[in-house]
C-alpha cells in the first residue's frame, strides 16, 4: 500500500491557533486537548462538506505549532473524483511501488484549507467559550439555590411588569407573580431575591427567583 510522504511546512496560523487555545485554557479553564478534539471533529465535517471526502488525517503538534490536514485518496486507474481518487500514473512518478487499491495522503495547503480551518477553529472556540461561561453561570447559580442573594435591577417590562435582574455574570427574570404586591423597582438599584430553583435547559440556565417565597422570609430572619 503506497503512502505519499509530504514534508511539513511552517504554519503561522497553527501557532496562533494553539496560542489562542492555551490562552483560552488559562482564562476559561477549557483544556487544550478538549478543544483540539472538537476542532478535529469539526474539520472532518468541513472536509466532507467542502470536498465530499471525510477520510481525513489531521496532524496537530501544539508544542511545535504545527497543524496539517491531509485528504486520503485511493489509487485508481483513472481518477473520476479528484477529491477521493488519484490516477496510478501520477503516483508512480514519486512512488514506483504504488498499486491500484492503495492510498496516498494529499496535504491541503493554506490556499485550499486555510479559510476552512480558520472558520472551523473560530466556531469551535466561540462555542467553547459559550459552553464554559454557561457552565460557570450554572455552577454559580446552583451554589445559590435556596439562598437569599442581592441582584441589580436591569430592565423593567412596562407591559407585564416582569423585572430582569443581573446576578453576577448572569441574569434572571423576576415575574410579576413573584413580586410583593405594590412594590416598585428602579433600574440600577439592588434588591434581595430568593433562588428557588436552577435548571439547565437547551437555551441556557433557567433560574427561578422570588420575593414572595417562604424561604425568603426564613433567610431574612436568619440574617
Amino acid at each position: 500500500m503506497a503512502r505519499k510522504t509530504v514534508k511539513k511546512v511552517e504554519n503561522n496560523d497553527g501557532k496562533e491557533l494553539f496560542e489562542a487555545l492555551k490562552l483560552l485554557e488559562a482564562e476559561k479553564g477549557i483544556p487544550v486537548e478538549f478543544m483540539i478534539d472538537k476542532i478535529k471533529k469539526a474539520i472532518v465535517t468541513a472536509c466532507k462538506n467542502s470536498y465530499g471526502n471525510e477520510d481525513v488525517v489531521i496532524d496537530m503538534e501544539p508544542d511545535e505549532g504545527k497543524f496539517d490536514v491531509f485528504l486520503r485518496k485511493e489509487i485508481v486507474e483513472v481518477a473520476e473524483n479528484p477529491n477521493r481518487e488519484v490516477a496510478l500514473e501520477i503516483v508512480k512518478q514519486y512512488d514506483p511501488r504504488a498499486e491500484i487499491g492503495g492510498f496516498v495522503r494529499h496535504r491541503l495547503d493554506t490556499k485550499q484549507f486555510g479559510r476552512i480551518a480558520a472558520q472551523t477553529a473560530k466556531q469551535v472556540i466561540r462555542q467553547g467559550i459559550k459552553d464554559a461561561e454557561r457552565g460557570q453561570i450554572i455552577k454559580d447559580f446552583q451554589s445559590k439555590t435556596k439562598d437569599l442573594i442581592s441582584a441589580k435591577v436591569g430592565r423593567i417590562d412596562p407591559i407585564n411588569g416582569n423585572v430582569t435582574l443581573e446576578i453576577g455574570k448572569g441574569s434572571a427574570v423576576l415575574p410579576k407573580s413573584e413580586q410583593v404586591p405594590g412594590e416598585t423597582f428602579v433600574e440600577g438599584e439592588l434588591t434581595k431575591v430568593y433562588v428557588v430553583e436552577v435548571k439547565d435547559t437547551d437555551r441556557g440556565p433557567r433560574v427561578m427567583i422570588s420575593r414572595t417565597h417562604s424561604g425568603l422570609v426564613k433567610r431574612l430572619f436568619e440574617q
